[in-house]
C-alpha cells in the first residue's frame, strides 16, 4: 500500500472527523457530546460516562440515575469482538441480542426524554448548540 493511499484512505477521513468534532465543540457550547453540541438535545447514550464514573466511585444508585443502561457497554464490546473475530459456532444469533439492546436504548431514551427533558441533568437542552444558534440567527 502506497503512502498516498494510506493518507487518502485513513488519515484524511480521520482528520475530517476530528475537524468536525472540534468545530462542534468550539461553536456548540463546549459540549463533549457531538450530538448535543450539534443538535442541542441529548443523545440516547447521554450520561453513560458520568454513570461509569459514579459506578467506579462506588455509587451504584447515582450511576443508574445518570444512565440505567450503562452496564451494557462492556457487554456490547464483548459482543462486538465476538461478532468480529468468531465465536461459539453457528446458531448463536447475535443479531437478536443487538436488536434487543437497541430496543432497550430507544425505550429508555424515550422514557428519559418524557420524564427529564429539558431541565434535569444530563438531559438538559443545550441552547448554545450549532443548529439552535443557526436557527435563532435566521429566525430573528
Amino acid at each position: 500500500m502506497t503512502l498516498l493511499r494510506v493518507i487518502k484512505d485513513s488519515i484524511l477521513p480521520l482528520a475530517a472527523v476530528i475537524s468536525a468534532c472540534t468545530a462542534v465543540w468550539m461553536f456548540g457550547g463546549h459540549q463533549i457530546c457531538f450530538f448535543k453540541g450539534l443538535i442541542g438535545i441529548p443523545c440516547p447514550g447521554c450520561g453513560i460516562t458520568h454513570a461509569w464514573m459514579s459506578f467506579f466511585s462506588g455509587n451504584l444508585r447515582e450511576a443508574l440515575h445518570w444512565h440505567p443502561l450503562f452496564w451494557t457497554v462492556p457487554f456490547c464490546f464483548g459482543l462486538f469482538f465476538y461478532d468480529r473475530f468468531g465465536g461459539w459456532g453457528k446458531g448463536f444469533r447475535t443479531d437478536v441480542i443487538w436488536a434487543s439492546i437497541l430496543g432497550a436504548f430507544i425505550l429508555v431514551y424515550v422514557i428519559r426524554m418524557v420524564l427529564f427533558f429539558p431541565s434535569v441533568m444530563p438531559l438538559e437542552y443545550n441552547s448554545k448548540a450549532v443548529i439552535p444558534k443557526a436557527v435563532s440567527f435566521f429566525v430573528k
